[in-house]
């Protein structure tokens, strides 16, 4: 045999040959394992983690929903506030001692050594409880607080002015609380003009009050009319407590006191723990003792429900934003909806819209809606069951439905569109709300400060709550070829943009929220997603990637929250799963996900950049939904019936069995030659 012009034997001709083959296989299944470097983490990667957090987020579910006890403030300091307020409360009615000594211990494990929580809120509210206690107790507490308080130059009555002055601050609340229950300060060192019972007359300059009562106009922001008017009962009743002869403060505390029963969800208590706390209190002052059905109902919600087993009181809980998201994180997965779970959660997030709740429910006791204060109410979904609605919620709710009969959220689209504002977004309690004409808004920040207009009466176009509405009205159908109020709402988001070309939120923090919010909803209801605004803002939110791989929040470390959404907002903006930012950002989340399945939760919530907070199960579903939106991409099955081909992991195997098998083969032939 001749090969380059020379002569070999047959043999050397096949160990050439096999060589050759061993080679090339080594060879491709090097290259294989290069390419798939590439092309990002392997399929059985991606699938096993799909599988794990789908489990995860199954296993956490709660009977027939899904419900995140929510962690508040930088460090918790919100919710030591709450705790603290929770002991006073329970100390001023001399209720549920079990429950008070666990929210105290719990308090007392927080605080920093030698000193208190260096928080003036933290320090002054354990002051207060302590001298209600009238006990020696916590003598080497109180004067370590007292201690930190004189170092750190923490004052309850002055510097922070703006603080003070805000009416739904923590600081205010308290001072209402000293000036109801102690005598260290004087009602001028507390307020300003010394009136304490004053705040009531702002809310009469609203539409509501207004030549006299209309429950369906607008009063005060609808999130803090509980605290609006627990906060003016327990004003009015120091100005009683105190001979104030200005009016008749009795008759307006117990009208106050009405209002504020009338506020009550079909539950028979407020919405947020901060909201029973001072409701409790405020009626405390208007006759109710602590067994009486308007008191005790909130006291023992608060100890069953709200108060986790070491004592931490938590705020407030959003189950219908949890069972929502995780509902459409596990369809996104694959998951039938038609499973056992989902339809158990489809049939009590249904249940937990606006309306009234059935005659039928016994754990009900209040047939009726709490007191609007609003134009629009009645349909819809709060963050709660039987809540009064905001649109964010009603969206989520909605885009969860979408599986399942358009019937039954035909009339809540329509609600949507109702409360559309007139410049084509969407905010999250109130529609065009401006209570208070130009006049009045100078009164009201003349006596109270600018912060206080702020949060009672001003709104905020939401670009997040907007590109959410857009998904659920794209869920079922709505475009911007075929409706105008979905094409006012794309032309107000091209314009809403700010100088970094990206959309900011109002209720998760920062760009990331806002901006994957609203790629996913322009995607949702068919805008050219080429457009270059469009690209500029996904090339803006891929500019801020770590070297990890991940997204934070304004630049700081990755967290898999941050990243899961930007992922999913940059495949939403058309990146293909193979651009290296989608592939890392996915390895990210592949590298940080838990044995259990789950990802690190972090405060990536916030209330109009007021109050961060922590939803661990909106996190879980957050980063399922990444993960599915980037193997559908892919192509990567990831349905829970799923298999892999057996072909994908015996590539290299084959290969090198295909080579054994030419090898015998020249053997025999060598062999045959030979023979006689």
């Amino acid at each position: 045999m001749l090969i380059g012009g020379k002569r070999v034997s047959a043999i050397a001709f096949a160990l050439l040959l096999v060589t050759s083959m061993v080679g090339t296989a080594i060879t491709l299944g090097v290259t294989a394992a290069a390419d798939s470097d590439a092309a990002g983490p392997s399929e059985a990667e991606v699938q096993q983690a799909v599988d794990d957090s789908r489990q995860h987020l199954l296993n956490s579910m709660e009977d027939d929903h899904w419900a995140s006890a929510v962690r508040s403030g930088r460090n918790g300091i919100w919710d030591v506030r709450w705790s603290i307020y929770y002991a006073v409360m329970l100390e001023r009615l001399d209720a549920k001692p079990k429950s008070q000594q666990a929210a105290i211990d719990w308090v007392l494990s927080k605080r920093n050594s030698n000193g208190g929580w260096n928080d003036t809120v933290a320090n002054y509210g354990a002051l207060l409880l302590f001298e209600e206690m009238n006990t020696d107790q916590y003598d080497d507490v109180v004067a370590d607080v007292r201690a930190e308080n004189q170092r750190n130059d923490i004052s309850l009555v002055s510097g922070n002015a703006s603080q003070g002055q805000s009416f739904v601050e923590d600081n205010l609340r308290l001072k209402l609380l000293y000036g109801l229950m102690s005598d260290r300060y004087t009602n001028e060192q507390l307020f300003q003009d010394g009136n304490p019972g004053g705040f009531g007359e702002l809310g009469g300059m609203t539409p509501a009050f207004e030549n006299g009562f209309h429950p369906n106009k607008s009063f005060v922001m609808p999130d803090t009319v509980d605290l609006t008017l627990s906060m003016t009962t327990i004003g009015l009743a120091i100005e009683r407590d105190n001979g104030w002869e200005r009016g008749n403060r009795s008759e307006e505390l117990n009208r106050t006191a009405e209002l504020l029963l009338a506020r009550r969800l079909p539950s028979g208590v407020w919405a947020t723990s901060i909201d029973n706390i001072f409701a409790v209190l405020a009626l405390n002052e208007a006759g109710y003792d602590a067994d009486d059905p308007e008191i005790s109902r909130a006291l023992d919600m608060m100890a069953e429900t709200r108060q986790a087993s070491n004592g931490r009181i938590i705020g407030f809980k959003l189950s219908v934003w949890d069972t929502a998201w995780s509902m459409h994180a596990l369809v996104e997965s694959g998951v039938s909806p038609k499973h056992e779970k989902l339809q158990s959660a489809a049939q009590w997030l249904y249940d937990a819209r606006a309306s009234p709740p059935s005659q039928k429910r016994a754990d009900v006791p209040l047939k009726r809606p709490p007191i609007p204060f609003r134009p629009n109410f009645g349909k819809g979904w709060g963050y709660k069951p039987h809540m009064y609605s905001d649109w964010d919620d009603t969206a989520v709710a909605v885009v969860a439905l979408e599986p399942y009969d358009d019937r039954i959220v035909e009339e809540h689209i329509q609600y949507l569109f109702d409360v559309q504002n007139s410049d084509g977004s969407w905010a999250a309690f109130v529609t065009d709300f401006e209570p208070l004409n130009e006049s009045e808004r100078e009164d009201v920040i003349e006596r109270g400060g600018e912060d206080l207009y702020v949060q009672l009466f001003t709104t905020h176009q939401s670009p997040d709550v907007t590109g959410h509405v857009l998904k659920a009205l794209g869920s079922h159908g709505y475009t911007v070829e075929n409706n105008a109020s979905v094409r006012a709402a794309v032309d107000f988001l091209m314009n809403a943009r700010d100088d970094t070309g990206m959309w900011r939120a109002v209720w998760g923090k920062g760009y990331v929220y806002g901006t994957s919010r609203v790629l996913m909803g322009m995607k949702a209801v068919g805008v050219d997603m080429n457009q270059a605004a469009i690209q500029e803002a996904a090339g803006a939110l891929a500019a801020r990637q770590n070297p990890d791989g991940g997204w934070g929040y304004r630049n700081g470390p990755s967290e898999p929250t941050y990243t899961a959404w930007v992922v999913e907002g940059l495949l939403a903006a058309g990146y293909s799963p193979d651009h290296p930012a989608v592939r890392a950002g996915v390895q990210y989340l592949l590298d940080t996900q838990r044995p259990d399945g789950s990802w690190k939760t972090t405060k990536m919530m916030h209330n109009l950049e007021r109050l961060e907070y922590s939803l661990s199960v909106f996190t879980q579903a957050s980063v399922l939904s990444a993960l599915s939106a980037y193997a559908d991409a892919r192509g990567v099955p990831i349905d829970p019936d799923h298999e892999s081909s057996p072909l994908d992991d015996l590539a290299f195997p084959l290969a090198v069995i295909g080579a054994q098998v030419a090898f015998v083969a020249v053997g025999v032939l060598v062999a045959r030659r030979r023979s006689p």
